[in-house]
């Protein structure tokens, strides 16, 4: 996603969805935001990140705010396996309950965050059919992501209440955090 670059001012919202294996040339391998005198604005809600890369550049799974760029991130209950690049020509801010595989993706205030290379390496190797209408990659034993969200939860985001533990996943099981076989709300399948 391109939002808000060389000028512009997207505004783009995505909620629990997988991104995976995207690459970019040099700025934000999943995710690249206003960049260029841009100022996109985005969101990103309930979503998974997991080896986007940028090779010449900043930010493989996020980037926001290069080359006097404005880009505005908000992130929240995300699970980061990736760096991100705050180059500080924008806003970021961070909704909590994210996991990362570094603090690169986080911001203030942060609440619930948690961060360690488990988060990258305890997840299913490739997108899987986890049961629901779409292939998803779901954190497995041992990943600090697992019932890190607890339920029932909500985040301020750009001023808006934004429920972040459904009563039902993609499947129509109900949540139950922390529990295994049966989608928590963090394992968002």
């Amino acid at each position: 996603i391109d939002s808000g670059d060389h000028g512009g001012h997207g505004t783009v919202t995505v909620t629990g969805t997988t991104f995976t294996s995207n690459s970019a040339i040099f700025y934000g391998g999943a995710i690249d935001s206003g960049g260029i005198y841009g100022g996109g604005s985005v969101s990103v809600i309930a979503s998974t990140f997991t080896g986007n890369t940028a090779p010449g550049g900043d930010g493989g799974t996020i980037d926001s705010g290069d080359q006097s760029g404005g880009g505005t991130v908000l992130v929240a209950a995300d699970l980061l396996d990736g760096s991100c690049d705050q180059p500080g020509g924008g806003s970021w801010t961070d909704g909590g309950y994210n996991a990362g595989t570094d603090t690169t993706c986080f911001g203030a205030p942060g609440t619930g965050d948690t961060s360690g290379a488990a988060v990258g390496s305890d997840l299913q190797p490739a997108l899987t059919s986890n049961g629901g209408p779409t292939q998803t990659i779901a954190p497995t034993t041992g990943n600090p992501a697992i019932g890190l969200i607890p339920d029932p939860a909500t985040v301020t985001l750009d001023g808006n209440p934004v429920p972040l533990c459904p009563a039902t996943d993609q499947r129509g099981y109900q949540s139950a955090p922390g529990q295994i076989g049966r989608a928590s709300c963090r394992e968002r399948v």
